[in-house]
């Protein structure tokens, strides 16, 4: 069934049309930030007899870039629009012209041109060896295909240029910023808070002013889990006083891309974990980077007046912390402090730990995700995300839970069919899983069957819904749930999910198929196969090869586990 495609009626941002923006010569220009991006270098279409017969093309792209940038679109969205979307946009036009197909205005462009272009960027080359990564050309696609269907709504492109779904497989390659390790963040936290003891004491680390501002941004980011286009965005009232509790502030984010606001209450002026001189809790962090950029305000450009970040720059005068300044002062911090990550080189060295916001969040959602037991609906709105966003993107299996959860549930080898019905085995194995009578009868009949195994409970074992309806269906974790139980007769479903795991290999890659379903494999190998008879192991291994059970014979339910 084709999936439906989504309604872009309404328009979702104010269009500015081709008669109403700039096009006096020397206007094709985007200024954002500290940056500016020349469009007339697109002008000239290489192998075309009439030099500059693409100006009608750049200067729509141009408007569209233009239009969002005024509805409000974020400095970092537009730079990427501009510097990656449009950069290799005119790059493939460039060598489109060159074999005779001239894209030179919006009319030019159809289903086969965007189609050749998603074709195109899969075979761009890396900065290492090979092509870029199949999830760097998806992005790229899709920085091109916003300025696009800005004309669509616009109504002077149609909807149908655009392929269903060009880079299917995008998703299960991508592999995120892993969090980061229990001692990786004792290492990263101990530096921060070096840092502030400095700043505190009227030393600015490295020299910079920049520095001293990011060192409370990553602190709050640290203690917060919010993403890092939020935290940049804080203006100067982003905290307010709690209603309620005297001791207690509201840090309040806005998410672009859900257009809501998210509030998190946090407690000030209390005894700090890593700090017991000097309180560095998010309130108190906040309003000191508030009376440091008190300065600053008058000075600033009117757009930025309201923000927290603000500070003096080298060469740019007043301005305000984007992603840029994070990533070099991150650098920055790592080499200061010689933070080294769990990681080894060749040598045997520790690597260079990689400090990001990303890390951080997702650091914070699985620290928030052990604080509630595995509680997902709270650890989601701790996050600030869907239950499935983060159960999906945050809560991936990781080295530490494979080291923490080396059980495998309960392994009940060689159980015949004539011991099943036999009620003194049944009286034994009700004692042995602490298990009523009845439930034992519930799971050797297989009404509690699961896909890989059997569960003693899963309405309400370690990893189920807990709503007092739903079966837990998360079968990658079974191999670390104490509520699991496996017999014989279940190896057939089991190694029909191993092959389907052994399969993914291929489809996910080598590092990213280590991380999430190696440790599966090892677990059935090492943990349950070797409980059981040999010869049956085999027999049941080689029974689903040739035809699985019918549960894990497709691929797409795996989507939710990892």
């Amino acid at each position: 069934m084709a999936k439906p495609r989504k309604n872009y009626g309404a328009p979702a941002e104010k269009v500015v049309s081709i008669q109403s923006a700039p096009k006096s010569a020397g206007t094709l220009r985007i200024d954002v930030e500290n940056r500016t991006f020349h469009f007339d270098k697109w002008v000239t279409t290489p192998g075309s007899p009439t030099a500059g017969s693409r100006l009608l093309l750049v200067r729509e792209m141009h408007s569209a870039i233009h239009a969002m940038q005024l509805s409000g679109v974020s400095p970092s969205t537009i730079k990427n629009f501009c510097a990656s979307g449009m950069s290799y946009w005119f790059k493939y036009l460039d060598e489109e012209s060159s074999k005779g197909r001239m894209v030179v205005t919006l009319d030019d462009i159809t289903p086969r041109t965007v189609e050749r272009y998603t074709e195109w960027l899969k075979r761009q080359p890396a900065r290492g060896k090979g092509p870029i990564s199949v999830t760097s050309a998806r992005a790229i696609y899709n920085a091109t295909k916003s300025v696009l269907m800005n004309r669509v709504r616009a109504g002077l492109l149609s909807i149908d240029i655009f392929p269903q779904a060009p880079f299917p497989n995008a998703d299960r390659a991508y592999v995120g910023h892993q969090g980061f390790s229990q001692g990786e963040v004792e290492r990263l936290l101990s530096a921060l808070l070096k840092d502030l003891a400095l700043i505190r004491a009227g030393q600015l680390p490295n020299g910079s002013e920049a520095a001293a501002m990011s060192v409370y941004l990553l602190l709050i980011a640290a203690r917060s889990g919010r993403n890092l286009t939020p935290l940049l965005e804080l203006g100067r009232a982003a905290i307010t006083d709690h209603p309620l509790k005297p001791d207690m502030g509201i840090l309040q984010v806005y998410k672009r891309r859900g257009f809501k606001i998210h509030r998190q209450s946090f407690r000030y002026h209390s005894n700090d974990d890593d700090s017991t001189t000097v309180p560095s809790d998010v309130v108190t962090l906040y309003r000191e980077a508030l009376s440091r950029s008190a300065q600053f305000i008058d000075l600033a450009p009117k757009d930025l007046q309201d923000r927290a970040w603000l500070y003096r720059a080298k060469g740019r005068g007043v301005t305000c912390l984007n992603d840029a300044d994070i990533a070099q002062q991150t650098t920055a911090l790592v080499s200061r402090h010689q933070i080294k990550s769990d990681r080894k080189g060749q040598n045997g060295e520790p690597l260079p730990l990689k400090v990001n916001v990303s890390r951080l969040r997702k650091t914070f959602t699985m620290r928030m995700w052990q604080l509630t037991g595995g509680n997902l609906f709270k650890t989601a709105q701790l996050a600030g995300n869907s239950p499935r966003m983060t159960d999906s993107h945050y809560l991936a299996v990781t080295p530490d839970m494979e080291r923490n959860h080396k059980f495998v549930g309960r392994i009940l080898e060689g159980i015949m069919t004539g011991e099943i019905h036999d009620q003194h085995f049944r009286d034994e194995l009700s004692a042995k899983l602490a298990m009523t009578p009845e439930k034992v009868d519930l799971l050797l009949s297989g009404a509690l069957n699961t896909g890989v195994a059997r569960c003693t409970d899963p309405l309400n074992g370690r990893f189920a819904p807990r709503n007092g309806t739903a079966n837990c269906q998360r079968f990658l974790h079974c191999f670390r749930c104490p509520n699991q139980v496996v017999i014989e007769s279940d190896l057939y479903r089991l190694f029909s999910f191993y092959w389907l795991l052994i399969k993914e290999r291929g489809l996910l890659g080598k590092s990213r198929w280590k991380s999430v379903y190696a440790w599966v494999i090892r677990a059935i190998d090492n943990d349950i196969a070797p409980h059981f008879d040999p010869i049956i192991v085999e027999r049941e291994r080689q029974r689903a090869l040739a035809s699985p059970h019918p549960m894990w014979r497709d691929r797409t339910l795996l989507g939710g586990e990892g």
